[in-house]
Formats: structure tokens, sequence, C-alpha cells
């Protein structure tokens, strides 16, 4: 998840009438014999397991043809082209709509009840096409798209920081936060809307003079600038280092056969010499099998040697938001950051973080003790002798034998086993499956990219998810949840009233809609059981990067933590299709950076449980697989570098730059999550508590599953998340947010021990 700007977030809902009828012909069959819902249901999740597992297979045409369109079903979006015109299209757009709020004092009462309302289709018109450009340009894999999303994202960025520090939009905003009869007639969501908007305004340095809000927005663009700037360079060349195989035959272990073959592939037959790069897989297994310890420290070195040109980059990140604070009347950019979070302030993050370390710092001492025992023993050193950051992995494979997957159940899991496992884990919770959804030529943008529908069991089509989840050359590593649409209501949206505000005027008339989906396509506006009006389905994005199954018919099998990342992504994606509000500014995952990886994490501890497990493999439960979270073999030292991670971030955006200080320049998370690092740790300790007290007896209860997505998945980011925490656990004193409460979810997290993966 990104930190938004004043009328987006980026990363990092409703539910219709009628059931589209399931993909294949045994799903067909099923509905014209008259089977049951649960056998309907069944058979859509052997459809989920075939397309993940094969997924070269061909399922029968549906009875209709869908017609050629363009991505997200856009049919103005075929071409790279397009983009760039679908961007010019949106400016104008929200330009109408900018000097329609900017005049609405001139209008009666009635428009200036409107403008909470037109502030969040403005945010919703940019959003869209950003969020999309986002997607686009990391996991499309034509260069031409990928240039022209970027061009697409840079330009509206553009356009947001500008509005950003707009005097027209604040005043105007000002004036209805002011009139408390008006207020009085918002609705929670509403009202959460506005406060949104007012304080973005204010801590962008509204009251500045005009050159210093300039300064504002061109600081703002350089941010963005910079950010992108140290990601690629975090992601560039590393180090080389040129070793002797002879050497390197007689050094391994035997667990290292594998890169043995690989590098021996790649050495000459002349000089018996083989270069490693730093950070490849070669040098990983280096690091696991190698025995000679100057063979790893090389190779640890050559992953983690500074570029000049990142640390560089990362300085100049800094000091622009610094000064960017300091223009916005802040002390610092972590507190112009915190100020609409749940820690609110730089101190309140510190207190949480202090009392974790305090707690784990021997535990970690201890698993290093152990790493030092083995050393030793393996030196035949009377002394222990001191650990370095390149025998972390050697000697943890000696230290801690683990189990670290679970292909050898006899019923391994499949990447479509666990589809097929998370659809049956959300029917039993919420009442939620996923089922296989037909995708139109030109609706993806690559062939591997399969398109599911999220059905409530009485409601219909709450949302889609689009699963992009195996590697490929030139795709973004990781794993991430893309938020391409969220929901909102439309039907009172008065495209109408935007055209006497247009420049030009028949640019407004055609495709009413924001982004992109056209209005007579199945993913067009629907009717929402349960509320008035039209609403508009919220569209998510899972990347992964799974081995893709083998021309043989060979599913990929996932290791467990590749499990515990779908689970995880599963999560958020989860969250964006129940956040079900009116208001785009608030739905699904758009809330507080230090909330949103509360579902995600939870979704993980839902992993863990026998019964969840047994869920998966079909099997009878027992005792869990996995016994806990698949933390790795040094949990408590893992858990120490996130704390220590976290408080480098606060650290950072906290102080004055001096000339000495030089960055980790690889840690991409300085950008993405600048001042918000904590939040992982945070939510864990959140999502632990949450477990504990809900979910740990019965995993399965249908009764609590019912009352977490009521108290809090359905809203979004319309609630005060400290209030949902505490009524979800019956903590009146939780739902205060001061200090205190920070500290007593820091004992939360000493208690269950948390730790995460960076």
């Amino acid at each position: 998840m990104l930190p938004r700007h004043i009328f987006f977030r980026l990363k990092h809902h409703h539910v219709a009438h009628q059931l589209r009828r399931p993909l294949g012909s045994r799903t067909a069959t099923s509905i014209a014999t008259g089977l049951s819902s649960k056998s309907r249901l069944a058979t859509s999740e052997w459809d989920l397991q075939t397309l993940f597992d094969n997924p070269n297979s061909t399922f029968p045409p549906s009875s209709r043809s869908l017609r050629p369109t363009g991505l997200f079903m856009n049919s103005r979006l075929n071409s790279p082209e397009d983009f760039q015109a679908l961007a010019h299209t949106t400016i104008r757009r929200a330009m109408a709509i900018v000097s329609r709020i900017s005049n609405a004092r001139d209008g009666g009462p009635q428009e200036l009840r409107n403008v909470v309302k037109n502030f969040d289709r403005l945010s919703d018109v940019l959003c869209g096409v950003i969020d999309m450009a986002e997607l686009v340009r990391q996991a499309h894999p034509h260069p031409q798209w990928v240039d022209a999303s970027n061009e697409a994202y840079e330009m509206l960025c553009s356009e947001m920081n500008v509005l950003n520090t707009h005097t027209g939009l604040y005043e105007v905003l000002r004036t209805v936060m002011n009139d408390k009869g008006m207020v009085a007639d918002f609705s929670p969501e509403e009202h959460a809307v506005a406060l949104i908007f007012l304080r973005d305004f204010e801590r962008s340095g509204i009251d500045l003079p005009p050159l210093q809000r300039e300064q504002f927005v061109s600081l703002s663009d350089e941010i963005i600038s910079l950010g992108r700037q140290f990601l690629t360079l975090g992601t560039g060349p590393r180090g080389v280092v040129e070793l002797s195989m002879p050497h390197l035959q007689k050094s391994m272990l035997p667990g290292g056969a594998s890169v043995l073959r690989s590098l021996s592939a790649q050495s000459s037959p002349f000089s018996q010499k083989v270069q490693i790069h730093g950070g490849s897989w070669e040098a990983r297994m280096l690091l696991r099998y190698c025995a000679d310890e100057g063979v790893r420290r090389d190779v640890f070195v050559a992953g983690n040697i500074a570029n000049n040109d990142s640390v560089e980059t990362l300085e100049a990140l800094l000091r622009a938001r610094a000064s960017v604070a300091r223009l916005a009347g802040n002390e610092s950019y972590a507190a112009m950051t915190l100020g609409d979070k749940m820690a609110k302030t730089p101190e309140n993050v510190m207190h949480f973080l202090r009392a974790l370390g305090h707690h784990h710092r021997p535990l970690a001492l201890s698993e290093i003790s152990e790493l030092a025992r083995q050393k030793a023993q393996h030196s035949s050193q009377s002394a222990s002798p001191q650990i370095k950051a390149w025998d972390r992995d050697f000697y943890t494979l000696e230290s801690f034998p683990g189990q670290s997957s679970i292909s050898g159940h006899p019923s391994p899991l499949s990447l479509g086993t666990v589809f097929r496992g998370l659809s049956q884990l959300f029917s039993r919770l919420y009442g939620i499956s996923l089922r296989v959804a037909d995708t139109a030529p030109g609706e993806t943008w690559h062939s591997d990219v399969k398109k599911l529908e999220v059905l409530d069991e009485d409601a219909g089509v709450m949302g889609w998810i689009y699963a992009d989840l195996f590697t490929r050359p030139g795709k973004h590593r990781g794993a991430a949840h893309y938020t391409v649409r969220c929901s909102r209501r439309v039907d009172r949206d008065d495209w109408v009233g935007d055209l006497p505000y247009s420049e030009e005027p028949g640019s407004l008339e055609d495709s009413p809609l924001t982004l992109s989906m056209d209005s007579d396509s199945d993913m067009g506006p629907r009717r929402v059981r349960g509320k008035e009006g039209l609403y508009q389905l919220p569209i998510a994005v899972l990347s992964c990067e799974f081995a893709k199954p083998n021309r043989t018919g060979e599913a990929t099998i996932l290791q467990w933590h590749e499990i515990e990342t779908l689970f995880h992504e599963m999560g958020h994606a989860l969250h964006s299709m129940i956040g079900q509000t009116e208001y785009h500014n608030v739905a699904g995952t758009r809330c507080a950076t230090d909330f949103v990886e509360l579902p995600s994490i939870l979704m993980e501890q839902f992993l863990a449980s026998g019964a969840v497990q047994a869920l998966l493999t079909g099997q009878p439960e027992s005792a869990p697989i996995v016994p806990s979270r698949s933390r790795g073999a040094l949990p408590a030292v893992d858990a120490h570098i996130q704390i220590l991670l976290a408080t480098l971030d606060q650290l950072f955006v906290s102080f004055p730059l001096s000339q000495e200080r030089h960055g980790k320049p690889r840690f991409g998370h300085l950008y993405g999550y600048g001042a918000t690092y904590y939040s992982y740790l945070f939510d864990q300790a959140i999502a632990s508590r949450v477990w504990a007290r809900l979910f740990e007896a019965d995993p399965l209860s249908r009764e609590t599953g019912e009352r977490y997505k009521n108290e809090v998945l359905r809203f979004g980011g319309g609630r005060d998340p400290w209030k949902m925490v505490g009524r979800l656990l019956g903590d009146p004193e939780i739902e205060i947010g001061d200090q205190k409460a920070m500290e007593e979810v820091g004992r939360w997290g000493i208690a269950h021990s948390i730790s995460v993966s960076q």
C-alpha cells in the first residue's frame, strides 16, 4: 500500500440481485438438473481448482459470446495510445467537477449539500485511471503499454498535487463544514469523507502564500519522481564475485547439489571460474550451503553493496520530504504523515516499537547464541564465535531443521487446491464464494490472468478479482494487491450538472461513468441488495510470482510461505469486496495505513489452524501440519529486524537530514511506507489479539465470521478503526485510541511474540 495524496490512495462492496450463469458444462448441468445450492457450490469450486492447476485447459464456451473489448472491459483502452487519450479525457472531466465545486456557493443550498459527493466523484474519476495505470506499469508485458501507463500516471499525479493546494476547493469545503445544520445531516461515511479532504488540505499547506503553495506542488512532484527512481535503483545490478568451481565443489554441503550443477554449466572449461551475481538464486544457495565463510562473506557483500546513486537518491528524497513538511508547518514528515493514522504521532509509534524491542531483544540474542554454538562446533573453536550476517542461513540450516512446506503431506497442496479451500473458507465464515468468470478478448493484459467473480450466497455478485499469479520476465517481483476500482454509489452522480462547467461540454456527454467500464457491460453499475440506488462494484487484482504449471499437466505445488502469501493478499482482496460504502474514498482498503494490514494478517492466522488446514487438504482435522505461522527458523531475530527497520523508517523522517547520514539503499519500503513501516508489526499485534479472542477456539464459526464482517470489514475506512477494534474485542479503553491504547497494543504483540516477514 502506498500513502495517498488528497484525492486517492493506491494500494495497493456491493452485492447484486442476479446470479450470472457459472462457467463450464458441469456447472450448467447442475443448474439444469436442479441440484442443491451446495452441489452447485462444490462444482464451482472444482472449476476453480481446474482453472489454476491447468490454466491451459479450455472451459466449454458460455451460451453467449463476449465481444472484443479493452483492458478491464473498457472499450476505449485497446492500445497504448488510448492511455494518453483516457488521461486527457479524465483531466477534462476532473476540471469540470473542480469548477462545479468551486462555484457551489452560487448554486444554492442543494449544490452545497452535494459538495462532499462531488469531491468523492472527483477522487474516483482520477483514481480510476491512476490505480489502473499503477497496475499496468507493474504487470503489463509490453514496454509500450508500460511507458504509456507511466506517462498517464505522472500526468494525473501532477494534477492531483495541484489540486492538493487549490484554495477554491478548500474554501467551499470549509464553508460546508462550518454549517452545523448541514453537517448534522451527514451520514457517518459522508462525514468521514469530508474530514479526510479537509485534513489533507490543511496538511498540504493550503494557507500558504501563492509562491509557497507552488513550491509545495513542486516538492510533491519531486517526491514522487525520486521515490520511483529509488525503487528502480534498489532493484538494479549488484556486485559480482568470481569463484573457483573446484573450490566450491569441495566446500558445498550435499543440499547444494542443484546449484553446483547450475554453476558447472555456466563455468568456463579452461579457467574453471564462475561469476556469481549478488542477490541471485545462486548467491542465495551459496549462503545456505557453502561451508567456506570467506565465500559466503564475498557473496553477501556483493548482494548488499551500497549503490552511490541509490544513497544519493534516498537522501534527496528525505530532504524533499523534510522540506514539504516544514512548508506545511509540521515538525517533521513523520508528524505530517501520522496525523490521520491510528498511531497519530511519531512519539506513539516509538513507544510501541520500544516495548516490542525490549521484549524481543533477549529472544533474538538467544537464537543468535544457538547459531554461535553451531558455528563453534563446526569450526572447532572453544570460545563462542561472532555470528556475521553471512552466517545466518548456513547455520540456521544446521540449528533449526524444520518443515518449510507441506509438500510431504499425502495430499500436496496445488495452487488450485488452495483456491478451492479459500472459497470453502469464505463460504463457511461469511457466506461468500469464488467462481470462475468469462474474460472477453482484450480484457486482460496477459493470457495467464484469470478472472473470478466474488459471490454472496444470497445476493449474488459482489465484485471481481483478476488473478495474475505466475512469474514471467519483466513482471514486478513479489506479491501485491491492487485496487483498480472501489465500490461507490453512482446513480446520484448528476453528470449533467457538470456540463455548464466544462470548457468542452460535448466531451462529458459521452460515457458518464468514471473509469472505465462501459455502462452496458457485465461490470457496469448494479443494484445492491439492501441499498437504494446503483453501485459500481469493486475490481481488485492479485499479483504473485508462483511457478507456472508445466506442459505435462503437473500443477503448481505451493511451498508453505507461498500459501501464506496467497492468504495474505486474499485478505486484502476480501476487504476490498466486503468494504461496502457509498463513497469511494472510504471503500474497502482505503483506510488508515496502520489498519489496512489487519484483515490480511488475520488471514495468515487462519492458515495456522488445524481446522483450516484440514479444509485445504480434505483430510480429517488433526494437529496443524505447521503448528504456528510459518515464521522461519529465527522468529525472534526476524521480529527484531522488523522492529529495527520500522525504527529506522521513523528516524529517517522525524529529524533533519545530516550530511553524514547514509540510507539503506535496498530497503524500498523507505519510500512506499515512509513513517508507516511499523504498520505490519502493529496490525499483527491486533490480529493476534482478534484471533485469540474470537476465532482460535472455533476458526470456522459462521457467527464469529459474520460479526467480524459486519463490525470491521464492511465499513472500510468509514469508521474510526480504534472504535471498530475496541468494540470487536469488547474493550472500551482501546476505543479511545490514545498513547495508553498504543502501549496496550504493544503488550498484545509481546504476549503473542509477533513476527513478520519483510
